[in-house]
């Protein structure tokens, strides 16, 4: 399936940069590109909760103010017929440091404590159905990313609802872990 996508990458021509306006972008895409925000909003912060970690919680909000903007720059594309390029270029920036930050914290706080309750804590069939079935979700997502066309309308539908799924499967994990 990543073989095509990667071979399906030279195809996808109309890449977003400064100079393209998405048409046929509405507010009801706006508002469901917000959920997967959301979803992953509080997952960070549930798991900043269960790790009692500031610096965590500030790599998750960076992720999710990323995201804010992001869904911004699509409600001004819908409003204004405007392409605010900064709106979408921070997330090619803050988005991959935000997940960046928060794997190398898990990577330190692993070597310099003990993380075994935290760990165990995800280790039940429900949390790890949940995290199974949220993955599944991200593999696609990376397909699309590697294949569908950004600027279509049908594209960017399949992407939010599939994006929607797995960070409320994945928020979902999380809640049942720190419920564990």
């Amino acid at each position: 399936m990543l073989f095509v996508a990667f071979s399906n990458m030279k195809n996808n021509k109309r890449k977003i940069n400064k100079d393209i306006i998405p048409e046929g972008f509405t507010l009801a895409l706006a508002c469901v590109d917000m959920l997967p925000v959301l979803f992953f909003g509080i997952a960070g912060l549930v798991l900043a909760f269960m790790l009692q970690s500031y610096l965590f919680g500030f790599f998750a909000t960076t992720i999710f103010v990323s995201g804010a903007l992001k869904v911004l720059w699509k409600v001004l594309v819908v409003i204004r017929k405007e392409n605010v390029w900064p709106l979408l270029l921070q997330m090619r920036i803050a988005l991959p440091l935000g997940f960046l930050g928060m794997i190398v914290y898990l990577i330190v706080k692993a070597c310099t404590s003990d993380l075994t309750p935290f760990w165990n804590s995800f280790v039940n069939p429900v949390t790890l159905t949940l995290l199974s079935l949220s993955a599944t979700g991200m593999a696609l997502m990376i397909t699309f990313a590697l294949t569908l066309n950004p600027a279509d309308k049908k594209s960017n539908w399949i992407e939010q609802i599939t994006n929607s799924a797995a960070q409320f499967l994945f928020m979902l994990a999380i809640i049942f872990a720190c419920a564990y």
